[in-house]
């Protein structure tokens, strides 16, 4: 973001996001708070009504961190019938665990700011 303000000769003013809900970013968009946001964040035509995006530099499905200390048995997504996953509030990550949630993958979401 610094060398692009560079490279338009505007000055760069950083503002750490510090809401509970990811898509609240959004909003300081739409209401002036900021003019540009740099994050990793998933386009969506919701998003696409309020930010003005770039051309996609990265593509990354949904992935998952699983300490493995403590559920060494945990492999993958089909290991998971009877944990409680957590996610971000707002993460477009929330579709696929309630996907998950309600094929029974999954025993329960819990939210996080």
């Amino acid at each position: 973001m610094r060398q692009i303000c560079d490279d338009l000769g505007l000055s760069w003013h950083p503002v750490r996001y510090t809401g509970d809900d990811f898509n609240g970013i959004f909003d300081g968009l739409a209401d002036g708070s900021y003019d540009a946001v740099i994050s990793g964040t998933t386009i969506t035509p919701q998003r696409g009504q309020v930010a003005l995006f770039s051309a996609p530099y990265l593509e990354f499905n949904q992935g998952l961190v699983v300490n493995v200390t403590r559920n060494p048995r945990i492999k993958s997504v089909a290991d998971l019938h009877s944990q409680v996953v957590g996610i971000q509030v707002g993460n477009t990550s929330d579709l696929v665990a309630r996907k998950l949630m309600s094929e029974g993958a999954i025993r329960d979401i819990r939210y996080y700011p």
